[in-house]
């Protein structure tokens, strides 16, 4: 088994080096730097940049030279730390298409629900009081949990033919409560699974930000030529809108339940 990690600090690329040497893998010291160039280039660093320092790169482009550092170790099993953070949309599919034609095993962490979507097969579960996995990618999960939630509701009805539970007659002057100013708990129920509501936050803004970039992108004349292009940032920013108006409803519960 060989392991190659991917994590989101970037603190396996040296910010002293260019990108051509950052991108070097201590296992594999003699590969030149042709070669090394080469890779990066599948990962959009080209030309001046592959030689520029680490350190004055961007975000997204010290990003891509870690994925060709990574990807220059050859590992049968990847274990990928929020693999998307601060690619572009040209990144982000060049990198779902190379992990769709990995033949090893892919262990990744990402608030990227596209893509998960596209790329995981199975989803590991972490609640509360529990972990499980489930077989199948993180729409059909959602719908799993969707069918789960109208079972449980559907079995806690009363039989057909068979009367509720009676319940006791209100009194005519009830008691005061104890506290006057204190609030009666909520009776909605979970809908989401169980996250803070700091962590939804910062998925928030970064779902902005991302909308903001994709409608600068649907106006660029480049991407506007191009249809393929144009046809892939317009299935983003649909999926982008519908994630922000699942995250907003996921906020709103978390503040009134967790």
């Amino acid at each position: 088994v060989k392991i190659g990690y991917y994590d989101q600090q970037l603190s396996g690329v040296d910010p002293k080096l260019d990108g051509v040497e950052a991108a070097r893998p201590l296992d594999n010291p003699d590969i030149t730097p042709g070669t090394i160039r080469n890779w990066l280039a599948k990962f959009g660093v080209k030309g001046e940049l592959a030689v520029q320092k680490v350190g004055a790169m961007s975000g997204g482009e010290k990003s891509k030279v870690a994925l060709t550092k990574l990807a220059l170790t050859f590992p049968n099993v990847l274990i990928l730390d929020e693999p998307t953070n601060h690619l572009d949309l040209w990144a982000r599919q060049s990198l779902e298409e190379a992990l769709l034609r990995f033949n090893g095993t892919i262990l990744f962490v990402s608030h990227d629900r596209y893509f998960i979507d596209q790329v995981a097969k199975s989803v590991l579960v972490f609640e509360p009081d529990r972990c499980y996995y489930y077989e199948g990618n993180y729409s059909a999960f959602q719908k799993f949990q969707e069918s789960q939630r109208l079972e449980s509701g559907s079995m806690s009805k009363p039989e057909k033919g068979k009367p509720a539970p009676s319940e006791p007659a209100p009194q005519e002057n009830p008691d005061p409560p104890a506290n006057e100013n204190s609030k009666p708990k909520s009776k909605r129920k979970r809908q989401f699974p169980y996250r803070k509501v700091e962590d939804i936050e910062i998925e928030i803004a970064e779902r902005e930000e991302l909308k903001t970039e994709l409608e600068a992108k649907m106006i660029d004349p480049k991407i506007q030529r191009d249809g393929e292009q144009t046809r892939l940032v317009l299935e983003e920013y649909e999926f982008t809108c519908q994630r922000l108006e699942e995250l907003y409803e996921h906020w709103e519960e978390a503040v009134e339940l967790n």
